[in-house]
C-alpha cells in the first residue's frame, strides 16, 4: 500500500484511525509508516494482548 499516494490529495487534513490487533505484524508495519506520514494519526490502539500493545508504544 502506498500511503503517500493514498493521502496525497487529503488537502492537509488530519486522518485519524483506530487499529485493532495493534500487537500484530500488519499493525507494526502501519504504525512504522504512520510515523513518516504527516497528517496520519493513530487515535485508538486495541489489542487483547496488553504486553504486545505496550511494546508498540
Amino acid at each position: 500500500m502506498n500511503l503517500h499516494h493514498l493521502f496525497a490529495d487529503s488537502g492537509g487534513r488530519t486522518v485519524r484511525y483506530a487499529l485493532t490487533g495493534a500487537g500484530g505484524g500488519f499493525a507494526r508495519t502501519l504504525l512504522a509508516q504512520t510515523r513518516r506520514m504527516p497528517g496520519l494519526v493513530p487515535a485508538v490502539l486495541c489489542d487483547r494482548d496488553l504486553p504486545a500493545l505496550r511494546a508498540v508504544l
